[in-house]
């Protein structure tokens, strides 16, 4: 494993067999940029589906019911063509993932809310990688895996996770409360919902997408070292 002997750093991510075409881009551009290589891609085991068709309206009326505004967004987006950045690109044309050993696994439920990956691959993983990075297929990580590699496990926030924690909406609440500026968090994830250590925070004007507004705040990046 490099992280002992060199700059390196072995890449591990948790991922289903597509992901968004813009995590597909952080992961090229990582491997393009630093010295880092994907060596394991961890997947659950495939599932024998049944019929849902019940289970699933349930879940789905149970979601307008608790959420009726954020519903009608979902709504509306579902009428919209998807943006070409939240395309799905198979995980396999990532350069390295070819050859990546793929790890597969069937997570279980921790003892609240969230998965726990189970302890043979949380071994696994910790002998393996040095980082961990959790990609479109994993929910909520709890337990051993977050302190299992070196660097623990990385995930995105969109929004200012300082400002908008545990929250969903992918740049809403910003609009919503007339902030000049959006961005995108990338954190070391602990257990408790986005409260995990910063490694990059980057914000974006957003000020010229309201009218008669002007663009007052400056792209910036603050990075934060990765413990």
């Amino acid at each position: 494993m490099g992280a002992d002997t060199d700059d390196s750093l072995d890449i591990g991510v948790l991922c289903s067999d597509a992901i968004p075409r813009w995590q597909r881009r952080a992961l090229d551009r990582a491997i393009a940029e630093t010295s880092a290589e994907i060596t394991h891609v961890v997947m659950k085991e495939p599932e024998v589906r049944g019929c849902r068709t019940v289970p699933y309206y349930r879940r789905a009326l149970r979601r307008v019911r608790n959420y009726p505004l954020w519903s009608l967004v979902g709504v509306g987006r579902s009428l919209t063509p998807t943006p070409e950045h939240e395309r799905f690109d198979p995980i396999s044309d990532v350069e390295g993932v070819s050859t990546a050993e793929r790890v597969y696994c069937r997570p279980e439920p921790a003892d609240d809310f969230g998965v726990e990956l189970p302890a043979p691959v949380v071994d696994e993983l910790a002998a393996a990688v040095d980082v961990l990075v959790r990609c479109h297929g994993f929910g909520i990580l709890k337990g051993e895996i977050l302190q299992a590699p070196q660097h623990g496990v990385l995930s995105y926030h969109f929004g200012d996770i300082n400002e908008y924690r545990g929250r969903m909406g992918r740049g809403f609440w910003e609009f919503v409360g007339g902030d000049a500026a959006t961005g995108v968090t990338l954190q070391q994830i602990t257990e408790t919902i986005d409260g995990g250590g910063i490694v990059v925070l980057e914000r974006v004007n957003i000020d010229v997408c309201t009218p008669g507004r002007r663009s007052s705040v400056a792209v910036t990046s603050s990075r934060r070292g990765c413990s």
